[in-house]
């Protein structure tokens, strides 16, 4: 059978010479819907990044509207000087700011895009009274445990021959998590010494010294979690092949074959540590940062973030203190429902001061001025306001807040 001229034959298949081949076909539709995934995850990573900066710039204006004037080197803009100040921490709260430092006001500074860094915003009162706030950069991280092949995973002294050896098979592993990882925010991965509290004998000579271990150090906590996912399944896996070893010589690991470890370098990861902590905690604990405690904040020159030093637990600070109570409408033996419920009452005291705030759309008539005394070393006198509506017992409480 003799074909026309205008086809010709490809790999046993007669295509036309001025169209496309089947595989030809094939890969440009592929090629067409991987490219439009991509926009499309593009897109969506683009949407959330808007969202993501526009809560933040919701955050810092409100934070601005109650005091909190965020302090760093670009300060300056309101006339601040880039000196030190002296403040007492009363609140703390994880945040990400951008990494870059060349912004010209201070909320610019942590409102601009870019690659991000985790912190803590801490929240301070001045010597003077004047409150502000100020973050402190802190790259999160965890670690993991890594045991070479055939070794004695709970006794620290016997798992390397020699130094070359120890690192030979943590740099084999650094580098294939850094390969593997670095896609998904691994920012570094060093080996420490840690002492390891599972080890049956961590307070002898031997345990005391510490294990080797490989700190992963990431920008975010985004970041950390999206690798802890990633490492855990592997982890797990190689939890079971060790226990299976363990009943089973000639199962799964090789015995004494540091050999092994280089061709898959993952197989020997068998736990992870400090992966769970809060990243709150985790800064606190490693900076000593403590709530109700002096500090010098001094602002960092290449980002938005502080340095603090001169810390001083025992000077008690004079802060204000406001104690209040909502009153909400509900049905009998309910919880409040918000989407039907209303708050028509707000008391609260200051400064020795009472006050109560009363919306007249639920109760019937004004309320007077009157005093609550349970005790004569509490006095209590109140003054009201009567407002009309709900909202206008919330603004009244705003505005009343931020006097």
């Amino acid at each position: 059978m003799t074909e026309s001229s205008s086809t010709k034959r490809v790999f046993g298949q007669a295509t036309r010479r001025n169209g496309p081949t089947r595989y030809q076909r094939q890969q440009g539709s592929t090629g067409g819907n991987a490219v439009s995934q991509l926009t499309e995850e593009q897109e969506r990573a683009q949407h959330r990044m808007e969202l993501k900066l526009k809560k933040r710039a919701q955050d810092e204006a409100l934070d601005e509207r109650f005091g909190f004037h965020r302090y760093c080197h670009s300060s300056s803009s309101r006339g601040e000087s880039r000196v030190s100040r002296r403040g007492w921490v009363f609140n703390i709260l994880p945040t990400t700011v951008p990494s870059g430092g060349t912004s010209s006001t201070a909320s610019d500074a942590v409102t601009s895009t870019g690659p991000e860094r985790a912190g803590l915003d801490l929240y301070f009162l001045s010597v003077d009274g004047s409150t502000f706030k100020s973050t402190v950069l802190f790259d999160p991280y965890f670690y993991i445990l890594a045991i070479p092949p055939g070794r004695n995973g709970m006794n620290s002294s016997n798992l390397f021959a020699n130094d070359e050896e120890h690192s030979v098979f943590f740099e084999t592993i650094i580098s294939n998590l850094m390969r593997k990882y670095e896609a998904f925010g691994l920012k570094a991965a060093i080996v420490v010494k840690k002492q390891d509290l599972d080890a049956p004998n961590h307070l002898g000579e031997v345990g005391s010294k510490g294990r080797s271990m490989i700190k992963l150090i990431f920008d975010t906590v985004e970041q950390l979690m999206a690798v802890r996912k990633e490492i855990q399944p592997i982890v797990l896996d190689n939890q079971k092949r060790k226990k299976e070893e363990e009943l089973n010589p000639t199962f799964g690991f090789v015995q004494n074959d540091m050999e092994a470890s280089l061709k898959v370098p993952l197989k020997y990861i068998v736990d992870m540590r400090e992966y769970d902590l809060p990243y709150l905690v985790r800064v606190c604990i490693d900076l000593g940062i403590r709530a109700g405690a002096w500090y010098t904040v001094t602002p960092n020159e290449l980002d938005c973030g502080v340095t603090l030093s001169e810390q001083d637990i025992e000077t008690k600070a004079d802060p204000s203190f406001l104690a209040f109570d909502i009153e909400c409408t509900k049905a009998p033996l309910k919880f409040p429902d918000a989407n039907v419920d209303s708050i028509f009452m707000i008391s609260y005291m200051v400064g020795g001061q009472g006050y109560l705030i009363v919306s007249r759309h639920v109760v019937s008539q004004d309320v007077q001025d009157f005093e609550y005394t349970p005790k004569p070393s509490y006095p209590g006198p109140f003054h009201i306001f009567n407002e009309h509506t709900e909202e206008d017992l919330i603004r009244r409480f705003l505005s009343e807040f931020q006097r």
